[in-house]
């Protein structure tokens, strides 16, 4: 009987999963791994779920950085981000593939592997969908001055970009939230940006997730409505060419631009003023 170890559906959860089947010294054969709770249960197969912990994950984290080396770790780690629901059980795979290497750090070359084929892919997805978000992610200034961006990204990009928007705006009260995936991105200024869950950032019984500060400051409507009327004005529909558009600005991205935009965020999360 094949075991399936079932773990949580995110970086700390999966590196727990891997790390019990690590730790028994099991193959391909013998055990497998399922992310979440909606998959399709096999015959003949024992489900085991798996508690996400700080400890366990780190040990498998460092056993990647050592044997395998970071550029490694960082593609996995982004693998782990994708959308994909065989995530956790390529990367287990691929790790076994490193055993028979002799250059464990050149796995991602392996790409005549299906597992490590498969982390590769899905880590140029994830990478891919972040340089975009990077471009991207439109702010909008709150009443109370913060900065705030909604994306609905196909995989989990927030930790992907992070870096890259706290180097742009250190001195910035922002947030980043991914509806897709009900995740904030927040950081205050002159501090260490962080991530929370939407159900934690939600006040009283405001489920509807409305309202985000009050709503937008007036100077920012303002801008807006500048900003429209110039994209507006530099258009030339005689020399429209809409499948060029569609390549360098995909439809699914522009959603959240504000100037695509028609109507307004009603479906905001609902946030009190940062800590002083």
């Amino acid at each position: 009987m094949r075991t399936i170890y079932v773990c949580e559906d995110s970086l700390t959860g999966i590196f727990s999963g891997i790390y019990e089947v690590w730790k028994r010294k099991m193959t391909a054969e013998e055990a497998g791994l399922e992310v979440g709770d909606s998959f399709e249960r096999r015959l003949f197969c024992e489900y085991i779920f798996c508690k996400a912990e700080e400890r366990k994950a780190l040990a498998v984290i460092r056993m990647i950085q050592k044997n395998l080396g970071a550029d490694v770790y960082e593609k996995i780690s982004y693998a782990l981000l994708s959308a994909d629901r065989r995530k956790a059980d390529m990367v287990f795979r691929a790790m076994l593939e490193a055993k028979k290497l002799s250059r464990k750090d050149r796995l991602m070359e392996h790409l005549g592997n299906e597992a490590v084929r498969a982390v590769f892919g899905m880590y140029r997805q994830v990478a891919n969908e972040a340089h975009h978000y990077k471009g991207f992610v439109r702010f909008r200034e709150l009443k109370n001055k913060t900065l705030f961006a909604k994306i609905e990204p196909k995989h989990a990009v927030l930790p992907c970009i992070a870096e890259h928007f706290a180097d742009r705006f250190p001195q910035e009260n922002w947030i980043i939230y991914d509806k897709t995936h009900e995740v904030f991105l927040i950081h205050e200024k002159g501090k260490r940006y962080y991530f929370l869950q939407q159900y934690m950032c939600m006040k009283g019984d405001s489920g509807s997730a409305q309202n985000i500060a009050g709503g937008f400051s007036e100077e920012e409507m303002d801008y807006e409505t500048l900003w429209k009327g110039f994209v507006q004005s530099i258009s030339v529909a005689e020399r429209e060419n809409r499948a060029l558009q569609n390549q360098n600005l995909p439809l699914r991205f522009r959603t959240n631009l504000v100037e695509f935009s028609k109507e307004e965020w009603s479906d905001s999360p609902n946030f009190g003023e940062f800590s002083s």
